[in-house]
């Protein structure tokens, strides 16, 4: 089993180790993905766009992965949420982009007060 991966974010190299989600290897190699929910899979922000071929290697969405792609009316057969994506060896290579955000994001209030508590304390 490899000690490290490469994944290629839009054509940039962004080193991951398994166990990593891909948000949280964008996040240690400083590459900008948003993220308003701050990777608790509750803001759809941080999709992205999985190559065909590297599919089938992922696990299956949780189901409030698939419903909140399916509810933001986001989600291509290949779009997953990269705070959910949890990687693995089999990664090693794994090629995706970063998708658009979604033009509306569904957030309850207690969702949005602990999203922009998490915002303020941010630099």
């Amino acid at each position: 089993m490899p000690d490290f991966l490469r994944l290629l974010a839009g054509g940039l190299l962004v080193p991951a180790v398994p166990g990593d989600t891909i948000l949280s290897a964008m996040k240690a190699a400083e590459k900008n993905i948003q993220n308003i929910c701050g990777g608790r899979g509750m803001c759809g922000t941080c999709r992205v766009a999985v190559d065909e071929e590297f599919l089938a290697l992922l696990p299956e969405p949780a189901f409030s992965e698939t419903r909140l792609l399916r509810v933001l009316k986001a989600g291509a057969p290949n779009h997953r949420l990269a705070c959910q994506t949890i990687l693995d060896a089999r990664h090693d290579g794994l090629r995706f982009t970063p998708a658009p955000p979604p033009t509306k994001i569904l957030l309850n209030e207690e969702q949005k007060n602990e999203c922009s508590i998490g915002q303020a304390g941010r630099t």
